[in-house]
């Protein structure tokens, strides 16, 4: 039948109506759109060039010396016997050894390192098999697997932030907030430190989004294969780091703090699951506990003063976003440039976050936020320590902050919530964005191409040991295994030169009985590499001459001999 004019005018204005009345569809503005993607790109492009640029340091040595089946003391033995040897020695013991096996790699863990659970250096084992051992093939590896963290950031977002609700849409805002989270860890310059380094850490993160986001799933789900799911996500993120063991009682928290919004077979399910995860964790725990003494990081108990402890907690927050290249301590004037601004943003996020969405999104993200860095620092507090001092122990708040922020500048980006912001408030809310994201790749871009950088700690300095130690034609090195020296031998042997003689002395034994080798004749200059003074004065005494301080640090000391300077 055919319309009348006037029925087709009513249907086309029926339509618009509808049209008008429809919530448009969310999604990000153009600059701010390509903004983002600008900001993934230089993520991936910075994690994947220069992997070989800066120090290999003592633990990415240790790594090594995982991957090549050998335990610290059988190296011991063999190398440090005060004969003359050389960096290729060294280098012989970094890399995979014909005869050993995967198997040898856990169980020099286990006996010597048992606080880094296996799952990250067998797979390290394999890939150096397949693709070598050098510093940038290994360092791949943390690259590839650092990757994870991306889709384990989407689907964590997507579980916490989607409302189901078609006149929300929900699963706009929630990409939406997914999408900005991503750039804001793509470019941090955190975690582009840590995907590159040769340790756990880079995996670690992945693992803490993608478990977190099935413990969500499981809750929301109540299958059996989400639980399943989450089971298994949970067991790889405990047997890549112990501390993920404060994540466990983060979801049983988590858990509780739901008992009256879930059904109690959902969460019988749920505490289950956290239970078998444990339960499979169990003989590489016992393991931990019966060999702490001896090879747990038992430098943390040494307490550090409060004022120094504060600091570095609020160190913790500029390095999220704000590193820029050389040595960052907290009496940086960019610091406390910095520092306030994110700290503000951050509570600011951390306050809307709690205010605008429900009890399973806010806990579940401050909760995680705080798993490890509220229990390590309450510990240094009460029990004295500095457990709370290393960024990588608290790793899962550079997953929560930025989760935060990220949902902060969705609700500036959102239509769902324009009608409560002001246009000024958006555009500011854009502009913060993009200047954060604009700090954080300045940042990236000076690390890049820096030999060294924050996160190698004690071997901050070894590039300029390295070089003082080229410098002179033929030396002689001497030094012993006693505290860090044997890792920082481990990690200098990649940058000294081949022809560089080395003469290292067994040093596991207390310090005060470690006697000096004797030195072959007729070789100048000498280098002593963090000698004790009893160390230091027999060998001035062997050679006649006195020694002289040639660089020094806090961990690093270089004394140096030479004929210019007789007793």
């Amino acid at each position: 039948m055919q319309r009348t004019v006037r029925e087709v005018i009513v249907i086309r204005t029926q339509s618009a109506e509808r049209s008008l009345a429809r919530p448009q569809r969310q999604g990000i503005p153009s600059k701010t759109l390509f903004f983002l993607i600008l900001a993934l790109a230089v993520g991936l492009y910075f994690r994947f060039t220069h992997l070989d640029a800066q120090v290999y340091w003592h633990d990415e040595a240790y790594t090594s010396l995982r991957i090549s089946g050998y335990s610290a003391a059988e190296v011991n033995r063999r190398l440090f016997t005060g004969e003359v040897t050389t960096p290729g020695d060294l280098l012989a013991y970094q890399r995979v050894v014909p005869g050993t096996s995967i198997v040898d790699t856990v169980q020099s863990l286990a006996l010597e390192d048992s606080q880094h659970p296996p799952l990250y250096y067998g797979l390290a084992r394999l890939w150096a098999e397949r693709f070598g051992a050098s510093v940038a093939t290994v360092r791949s590896l943390s690259v590839w697997l650092s990757l994870l963290l991306f889709p384990g950031v989407y689907w964590l977002c997507q579980e916490l932030f989607y409302v189901p609700h078609p006149e929300q849409r929900g699963r706009s805002f929630a990409t939406l907030t997914a999408t900005l989270a991503i750039a804001l860890i793509a470019v941090s310059p955190f975690h582009l430190l840590y995907a590159q380094e040769a340790r756990e850490y880079g995996l670690w993160s992945a693992l803490i989004t993608l478990s977190s986001a099935a413990w969500l799933r499981g809750l929301r789900c109540h299958t059996g294969w989400s639980w399943a799911t989450f089971t298994l996500l949970l067991v790889l993120t405990l047997y890549t780091h112990p501390l993920t063991l404060f994540l466990v009682v983060v979801y049983g928290v988590h858990g509780l703090l739901l008992w009256q919004h879930c059904s109690r077979r959902t969460l019988a399910a749920g505490f289950g699951a956290l239970a078998v995860s444990v339960l499979a964790y169990w003989p590489w725990l016992q393991i931990i506990v019966a060999n702490w003494s001896k090879t747990g990081a038992t430098w943390t108990s040494v307490p550090l003063p409060l004022p120094i402890l504060l600091k570095t907690w609020g160190l913790h927050w500029a390095r999220a976003f704000w590193m820029p290249e050389g040595d960052f301590g907290f009496d940086d004037w960019r610091v406390y440039l910095g520092l306030p601004l994110i700290v503000g943003l951050g509570c600011i996020a951390f306050y809307r976050l709690y205010r605008q969405t429900p009890l399973r999104t806010w806990a579940l993200v401050l909760l995680l936020t705080g798993s490890t860095v509220v229990p390590l620092g309450l510990m240094d507090l009460v029990m004295g320590g500095q457990r709370s001092v290393s960024s990588r122990y608290v790793l899962p708040f550079y997953v929560g902050l930025p989760i935060a922020i990220a949902y902060f500048f969705a609700t500036q980006f959102s239509v769902l919530h324009r009608d409560h912001r002001s246009r000024f408030s958006r555009q500011v809310g854009r502009g913060v964005a993009v200047v954060l994201l604009a700090f954080s790749v300045i940042c990236c871009a000076a690390n890049a191409n820096a030999d060294t950088a924050w996160p190698k700690g004690i071997n901050y300095n070894l590039p300029t040991v390295a070089r003082l130690i080229n410098q002179a034609e033929r030396p002689l090195l001497v030094s012993h295994s006693f505290g860090i020296n044997f890792g920082t031998l481990l990690a200098l042997s990649h940058r000294l030169e081949p022809d560089t003689q080395l003469q290292l002395v067994n040093g596991w034994a207390a310090p005060e009985t470690i006697e000096a080798p004797t030195l072959p004749s007729h070789t100048q200059p000498i280098f002593l590499l963090n000698p004790n003074d009893l160390f230091r004065h027999q060998i001035e005494a062997q050679q006649h001459q006195k020694a002289t301080l040639v660089f020094q640090d806090t961990h690093l000391f270089l004394w140096k001999l030479d004929n210019q300077s007789k007793k």
